[in-house]
């Protein structure tokens, strides 16, 4: 069936790019500068201040992107449970700073500027 992601995109539009990277598949409609899962496709949105990143859970298709030892120089934060949050710094070396941990079912929003 068809999902609701920066407007109507049918699923294998996302399935048929490689690793899912295409920016459509992961920009949320009506949230500028809110991106799920998408590190590589936004690389250069890392570097904004304003926009933030989701990570869903630590696998490789979700962080793919993401540098590693202590090379991701931000400022964009990166939401995530505190379970992902514990990967980020141990595995990937990420700062604390970069990081915004939210327990399961925790609401939040996400204020950004043009």
């Amino acid at each position: 069936g068809d999902f609701k992601i920066k407007g109507s995109v049918s699923r294998r539009t996302c399935d048929d790019t490689p690793m899912n990277q295409a920016e459509i598949c992961h920009a949320v409609d009506g949230c500028p500068g809110l991106y799920v899962d998408a590190f590589r496709a936004f690389r250069g949105k890392t570097s904004d201040d304003s926009c933030c990143f989701i990570l869903t859970h630590y696998h490789g298709d979700h962080y793919n992107g993401l540098p590693r030892d202590g090379a991701y120089a931000g400022p964009a934060r990166i939401h995530c449970t505190p379970v992902t949050a514990a990967l980020l710094r141990s595995v990937h070396g990420v700062a604390p700073a970069f990081i915004v941990e939210h327990s399961y079912g925790e609401s939040w929003v996400h204020e950004y500027e043009c």
